[in-house]
């Protein structure tokens, strides 16, 4: 009944049927069959698999049965449903994977502890925070048992967040430099933090996760501020990089000089007036995605942008913004350092040129040599032929000598210009197929042809024998045609004086094959 509201088939229509029509929806046995392994292994067999007609995941485990005399007569199989079991597994693997990737991509400080206090997880922002690898404390230090933590007053937020309480901790620096952390080099950092329990489904606290954004810079920025305005005045008219300030409605309310050199535009052009008059239309909105990013408290440094001069001409920069806030740590404007790169874009592009024209030359260096190569192997053929014959003809021992010599010669330079396309192919990794019919028995006797005269100087017999009619195969005639001449080429070469090199075609499995065998020393194994 079960099997049967599983297959949605009527009891009485199972019966009879074949058990991989109604399991697998197959015309036969499946590849992964348990029962088709049980009856040649005598074991139980199990299978896991998705069966796309059912929509559903079963598992499928096939049992034998055995006669008096040990034989397997057949095969009992029990089908369970394991959907909701392997749609949990897949849902917790994309939890995993989110988690993972959130650890990896987020640009906050992620801690990750046991039950104990011991630290398990951290990501590279944590790396980044403190200057020391994630070695240094994963694994051995423990939240519940630092000096430091207790004494900077976490370890009251730590313990709530245990008890399963999401707390947010109230601003603080941290030394990580004692006695049970790991050496910070003194990175002595203001942090923002919260921790949060993580429980299972019953509620359960599981882990705690703590969560840093670094403040550092912000602090110290509001320091800054405290000290002296005068002093940022001073830095803003001395760098070499413009530097202009705006209020919370983007209009400017201070213009460097170097800002003023960048940009074309008087400082009493530009104060009062909107930070979009050296943006470009189409990076308006940019502008305003950015800032609500920053006032977020995401960090922005060093952002490449563009920007329009008072001529009009538009540079390339990179930009940094950073919120200015008053003494009671609200914001109230944005100041962006703008650094000109269009001399480096310039070179970049130039260089980009450079690479494709390199990349074109090298191209056309390639072809220069297969063209060149293609060229002087026709002409080599007919000399090695031409050649041939007239050893065979000229009886003078000293004739005979100097044809010998051109003929050595000759083969070297057909080796040479084979050499030189084996290079072209090799050199541009690519090797382009020009695929059509081919008579593969016209094309071994071509072969055979052309090596018959280095077969008969050796006296070896070059036999060639196709056992069926062998129709016509869709090929690249060149590659291999180059093939099977190295194979025939090292069968004469190597071979002894009398020898014999047998060349077969034959189908195998509705393939083509091409066989060559000697008598001569054979090749390596290893090779």
């Amino acid at each position: 009944k079960a099997l049967s509201e599983l297959l949605g088939i009527p009891p009485e229509e199972l019966v009879g049927e074949k058990c991989y029509k109604v399991f697998h929806n197959e015309k036969t046995f499946p590849s992964f069959c348990p029962m088709k392994t049980s009856f040649k292994t005598k074991e139980a067999e199990a299978v896991e698999v998705f069966e796309p007609h059912l929509g559903r995941w079963i598992s499928v485990l096939g049992t034998p049965l055995f006669d008096d005399e040990n034989n397997v007569k057949g095969v009992v199989h029990v089908v369970r449903d394991i959907t909701e079991r392997k749609e949990a597994e897949e849902a917790l693997k994309e939890n995993e994977a989110r988690f993972s990737l959130l650890m990896h991509q987020s640009p906050s400080v992620i801690e990750l502890y046991d039950l104990d206090g011991l630290q398990i997880k951290v990501n590279e922002a944590y790396e980044t925070l403190w200057g020391f690898p994630a070695s240094h404390t994963v694994n051995k230090f423990n939240v519940l048992k630092s000096k430091e933590v207790e004494d900077t007053g976490l370890m009251y937020y730590v313990k709530k967040a245990y008890s399963g309480e999401a707390v947010t901790v109230p601003e603080y620096s941290f030394d990580p430099t004692g006695a049970t952390e790991a050496q910070g080099k003194g990175r002595i950092r203001w942090l923002s933090t919260r921790i949060y329990p993580l429980k299972d489904n019953a509620g359960k606290v599981k882990n705690i996760v703590i969560t840093h954004e670094d403040i550092t810079e912000r602090k110290k920025a509001e320091e800054f501020l405290k000290e002296t305005k005068t002093f940022l005045d001073n830095i803003i008219q001395s760098a070499a990089d413009a530097i202009i300030t705006v209020d919370l409605d983007d209009r400017i309310t201070s213009f460097s000089p170097s800002a003023e050199t960048m940009f074309g535009f008087k400082a009493d052009e530009m104060i009062g007036k909107s930070i979009l008059k050296i943006y470009p239309e189409e990076l308006k909105e940019e502008r305003k995605n950015l800032v609500k990013k920053r006032l977020k408290g995401s960090q922005l440094d060093r952002v490449r942008t563009k920007r329009i001069r008072k001529d009009g001409t538009t540079i390339d920069i990179t930009l940094s913004l950073a919120l200015l806030k008053d003494a009671n740590n609200k914001p109230i404007g944005i100041v962006g350092i703008s650094h000109d790169i269009t001399q480096h874009m310039e070179a970049e592009r130039e260089l980009k040129k450079a690479y494709e024209n390199l990349i074109e030359l090298d191209r056309m260096k390639g072809e220069f040599l297969q063209n060149v190569s293609h060229e002087l192997r026709t002409p080599l053929t007919s000399m090695i032929a031409t050649i041939g014959l007239l050893k065979e003809k000229i009886k003078d021992e000293k004739i005979h000598k100097i044809i010998e010599l051109n003929e050595s010669s000759t083969w070297k330079l057909n080796r040479l210009v084979g050499d030189l396309l084996e290079f072209g192919t090799i050199e541009r990794n690519v090797k382009e197929l020009k695929l059509a019919p081919v008579n593969i028995e016209d094309l071994i006797s071509e072969i055979l042809e052309f090596y018959q005269l280095s077969a008969n100087e050796k006296q070896i017999n070059v036999t060639f024998s196709a056992k069926e009619n062998i129709p016509p195969v869709i090929i690249d005639r060149a590659a291999i045609c180059t093939v099977v001449s190295n194979l025939l080429n090292n069968a004469i070469k190597f071979n002894k004086e009398g020898g014999k090199v047998e060349v077969k075609a034959s189908i195998k499995n509705n393939q083509i094959e091409v066989s060559i065998e000697d008598t001569g020393i054979g090749i390596h194994q290893k090779n």
